[in-house]
């Protein structure tokens, strides 16, 4: 972690703290499975085994089960999130697109990649406890784990671009939370922030039904989506890779929510 990404988290911690000492705390606790497309894009410049500047593009889209846990804490008029997520895709073989086709075909690509996210954000309901809509501000914190080995047609051997790194961004977005029945509510979030990585953005929406004799738990479902932007520079001999990749995390998810 860089001392961009220290002071960022650290902001996000000392924004929290407030909150969550704060009289008569609401809680709330919900475990959450994503079933996310990935979709990781990888452009790579200065690949050797061309002799030339080439984009190398591949998609791995399969749909995984990311392990998500939500904890919030509410006060009267400002309260605190905690949102984590883990996912990891496996190894898998694609087909890719690169250029100049004219001087190599790539046959395929094996990707791996893997990363825990986790945003810690503060949140103020302008209009008062009554009011649905809630401001946040705060940090997301990404590590992740990338590997792309590709091959191209007749030359060997197979060359590796990897990411392995840990990138804070400061995030600040908006929530709205609307009841449609007595047990029925919809909740829509929107973000994005930019640091360590170039740029990150996240949306979402799910439909609750509330039950229980005090109305405490609820079954959720609903849509995903998120897009981080990133970048890495590798060294070598022939005078380094720029790694510039784009992932796209898109996918229904349920889960079950306690309050207390």
């Amino acid at each position: 972690m860089t001392l961009g990404s220290k002071s960022v988290f650290i902001l996000a911690i000392a924004l929290i703290a407030p909150a969550a000492l704060e009289a008569q705390m609401q809680w709330t606790f919900a475990p959450y499975l994503w079933g996310s497309d990935i979709t990781v894009r990888a452009d790579v410049n200065g690949v050797d085994t061309i002799d030339r500047t080439a984009q190398i593009k591949t998609t791995l889209d399969k749909t995984n089960f990311a392990g998500m846990l939500y904890l919030e804490g509410r006060g009267e008029h400002y309260g605190f999130f905690i949102d984590t997520t883990y996912l990891n895709t496996g190894s898998e073989t694609t087909t890719v697109n690169a250029t100049p086709a004219a001087l190599a075909r790539v046959e395929h690509v094996e990707g791996d990649f893997k990363s825990a996210l986790v945003d810690a954000v503060v949140f103020l309901r302008p209009g008062g406890p009554t009011s649905g809509l809630d401001v946040f501000i705060g940090a997301r914190l990404m590590d992740i784990d990338q590997k792309l080995d590709f091959t191209f047609n007749g030359i060997t051997p197979i060359r590796r671009v990897q990411v392995s790194k840990t990138l804070a961004n400061g995030i600040a977005g908006i929530r709205y939370t609307a009841m449609l029945s007595p047990t029925w509510d919809l909740s829509t979030r929107l973000d994005a922030g930019a640091g360590d990585a170039k740029f990150t953005w996240n949306a979402q929406a799910t439909v609750g039904y509330w039950f229980g004799d005090r109305k405490n738990m609820s079954v959720r479902g609903g849509w995903k989506y998120m897009e981080m932007k990133y970048e890495e520079d590798q060294p070598g001999v022939d005078g380094g890779t720029h790694i510039d990749s784009k992932l796209e995390l898109s996918g229904p998810l349920v889960g079950f929510l306690f309050r207390w």
